[in-house]
């Protein structure tokens, strides 16, 4: 902007201004970290939004969800914001990046599942992975789940956990409740017995590799608002819903829609089958949006028409307004 007296402004006016856009300038400058530094962490809530910058308010770029493990790169002079790299989620090579306000994050690991770090890749790849190695994992499988203080629905809530989260047991075997269900003890945070998943929520193993089952898991998520960045039954976008099904079923995927297109095998329109994915976009170069194919012409999806459920290839928003692309399997029957 030109702050000279070319504006007609009076003087006083245009120095007033000047300063007022400097202070702003000035102000958001301090506090950004001159440090670089990198430190792994935890997150300490059951689910926290990745931003592109350091306000709420900015643009939601993911989410994480408890437990999982981020790599703090730098951060604000203040220490509330923490700019970060997600390894388990493929943006960049190293991971998803963003920032998170760091009151979410934690260094203690003692109640989380040390999994084998992924490996880097310099670009997007299907990465299979397991629970085999990790001991005393379980994943939670329903979208969400909660946490009770004895095995008992009727006792108190402590928490909640979603769909993909990867929880520390305290005993392999689940435990006979005092309402004649079966509970998983789990290690949480200050306390010392731990706390109790329903059975039901979680498994000791992924599941099965297979396209319908992972359409199956997708239905679970019937009716969810579509949310931007969103990774759980609270608000979900495309990709995300594609990221989470897939993480379910022991296959780590590249987070973003675009990505997800650039890996799997091509399947034509002729060749679709229940639960490959199916791309929209201008080009292939501008993907868009993506679903899982169910049949008949109709894909399941997350939109933010209609939240998540059935479209359809041939009519519909996407349809109306882009291209379809083409599909992609990752799981061979």
């Amino acid at each position: 902007m030109n702050f000279t007296r070319d504006t007609n402004w009076p003087l006083w006016v245009s120095i007033t201004f000047f300063v007022f856009a400097l202070a702003i300038v000035c102000g958001r400058g301090e506090v950004m970290a001159t440090e670089d530094k990198s430190e792994l962490y935890f997150i300490s809530v059951p689910v926290v939004s990745v931003f592109a910058d350091i306000y709420d308010d900015s643009e939601r770029e993911t989410q994480v969800l408890w437990g999982e493990p981020v790599y703090v790169v730098n951060e604000t002079e203040d220490g509330l914001w923490k700019e970060v790299v997600v390894p388990n989620q493929y943006r960049e090579p190293e991971g998803y990046p963003g920032w998170i306000n760091g009151r979410y994050l934690t260094k203690d690991a003692s109640s989380c599942v040390n999994l084998p770090k992924l490996d880097t890749c310099a670009q997007p790849v299907l990465r299979p992975w397991s629970l085999e190695d990790s001991g005393h994992a379980l994943l939670v499988v329903s979208p969400q789940a909660y946490i009770y203080a004895c095995p008992d629905k009727k006792s108190a809530v402590k928490g909640r956990v979603f769909a993909s989260s990867i929880l520390s047991l305290r005993n392999l075997q689940p435990v006979q409740g005092n309402d004649g269900h079966s509970y998983w003890n789990i290690k949480w945070p200050h306390s010392e017995s731990g706390l109790y998943l329903p059975y039901q929520a979680g498994s000791r193993e992924v599941l099965p590799s297979q396209g319908k089952s992972l359409l199956q898991t997708a239905r679970r998520f019937k009716g969810v608002a579509y949310l931007w960045g969103g990774l759980t039954c609270h608000g979900i976008d495309c990709s995300g819903l594609v990221y989470i099904s897939c993480k379910l079923h022991g296959l780590i995927v590249p987070r973003d829609a675009d990505q997800q297109f650039a890996v799997g095998l091509p399947i034509s329109r002729d060749e679709l089958e229940a639960g490959d994915l199916v791309f929209f976009g201008k080009d292939e170069d501008h993907v868009v949006h993506v679903g899982f194919y169910v049949g008949n012409g109709q894909f399941w999806d997350a939109s933010g028409k209609h939240g998540v459920g059935l479209s359809s290839l041939d009519r519909g928003s996407y349809s109306a307004k882009y291209r379809f692309l083409g599909g992609r399997r990752y799981f061979e029957e």
